[in-house]
């Protein structure tokens, strides 16, 4: 859990999959993904046991954008640089309107973790 990482993003790739076998009843043939975002409802990534400082370049920065941060195209010389890249412009075509939330994890013991139901709730305010 945690951060959105390579293979969390690669696991989308279903999203790339699924464009290529959708149609848009008034175009007629095939659509694109940036046409089917005009249908697509908001795109939400919820990040549970969330770890990381949301900070970019020494600025704290929202779960949106850290969101936003991983859907940039990869600059990497790897070669498989175009499949990543095509996986990520998908999600940002066929989901024009996306958001992410973070949870901590509640607590960091793990015997604690299991019994959560008994642990006496505390506010930090």
């Amino acid at each position: 859990m945690g951060g959105i990482d390579e293979a969390s993003i690669d696991r989308l790739s279903l999203v790339t999959e699924m464009t290529k076998h959708i149609r848009v009843r008034a175009s007629g043939g095939r659509s694109s993904a940036s046409e089917l975002g005009h249908f697509s409802p908001v795109f939400v990534w919820l990040l549970r046991d969330f770890y990381l400082d949301l900070s970019e370049d020494n600025r704290k920065i929202t779960p949106r954008d850290y969101l936003e941060l991983a859907l940039r195209p990869v600059q990497s010389g790897g070669r498989d640089v175009s499949s990543k890249n095509a996986i990520r412009e998908s999600i940002r075509a066929l989901f024009p309107d996306r958001e992410c939330f973070t949870l901590v994890r509640p607590v960091n013991n793990e015997k604690d973790l299991q019994r959560l139901d008994q642990l006496p709730l505390i506010y930090n305010a």
